[in-house]
């Protein structure tokens, strides 16, 4: 059923995404200036924005258990958040990328491109099954 493989892509992807490291990296090394910290307090509200969409999604999904056209219209909702979530990560990837400063943001910016490239690859997942 299509509802119950997208409610496991999307719990997974929230638990993949990375949340804890972009805190973690953020606070401990500090490597956005001002400017760009404001930028990137942005991306992160639209990110949370995205996360409690899918969320609720997943919550609507898991209540609606029967295969209707409701439930089919819903799914697609959850893919292409899914979708978007893949997008506004690239681009935080490279927001770090061009303006961070310091010898951690490799490591930082190169952590986003994966996080987004396994949501793309969890997305295809749900459509090839």
């Amino acid at each position: 059923m299509l509802a119950d493989q997208v409610i496991l892509a999307m719990v997974l992807v929230l638990f993949i995404t990375n949340r804890i490291i972009d805190r973690y990296f953020t606070r401990r090394y500090n490597l956005m200036s001002k400017k760009s910290n404001y930028i990137n307090k942005r991306h992160r509200t639209v990110e949370q924005a995205l996360r409690f969409t899918a969320l609720l999604i997943c919550g609507v999904l898991y209540y609606m258990r029967e295969e209707t056209e409701i439930t089919i219209t819903i799914s697609y909702l959850g893919l292409i958040v899914l979708l978007m979530m893949f997008l506004l990560l690239s681009v935080r990837a490279w927001f770090y990328w061009t303006h961070s400063v310091g010898p951690k943001r490799t490591r930082v910016a190169l952590i986003r491109m994966v996080n987004a490239f396994v949501m793309l690859i969890v997305a295809i997942l749900v459509f090839a099954f």
